[in-house]
């Protein structure tokens, strides 16, 4: 994230670039199957000035080795918004993450896969 170096462009919106990389986002440990939507996500800003908004749905997770293990993580989708802002734009240029923690627990389990003998 490219951040203004003075006063004059942080009040300049068209100069303040918002492309951005996530290189990873996690709600806990990882665990065997999980998916992390927004890891490696790289968003470009071709104008300059934007608003690049993530809205985040986290869920927590319980998975269940074979052992008996458990680990107590969580998961996320995610949706996202992307604007670009015109020189005249009340808005400020950011980046933003937006979280709703679910009230519901996911568990999962892990299994031996089955073999057929004929």
């Amino acid at each position: 994230l490219a951040l203004p170096t003075s006063r004059q462009q942080a009040t300049e919106p068209g100069r303040f670039n918002v492309t951005h990389q996530i290189k990873k986002l996690s709600f806990g440990r990882d665990f065997p199957g999980q998916q992390s939507p927004l890891d490696g996500a790289w968003t470009h800003s071709p104008g300059g000035a934007a608003v690049a908004r993530y809205f985040l749905k986290v869920v927590p997770t319980t998975y269940e080795f074979l052992s008996g293990e458990a680990l107590h993580s969580s998961q996320y989708s995610t949706t996202q918004h992307f604007k670009e802002l015109g020189p005249d734009s009340a808005l400020t240029p950011s980046v933003q993450f937006t979280f709703e923690l679910t009230p519901l627990r996911v568990s999962k389990r892990e299994e031996r896969g089955g073999s057929l003998l004929v």
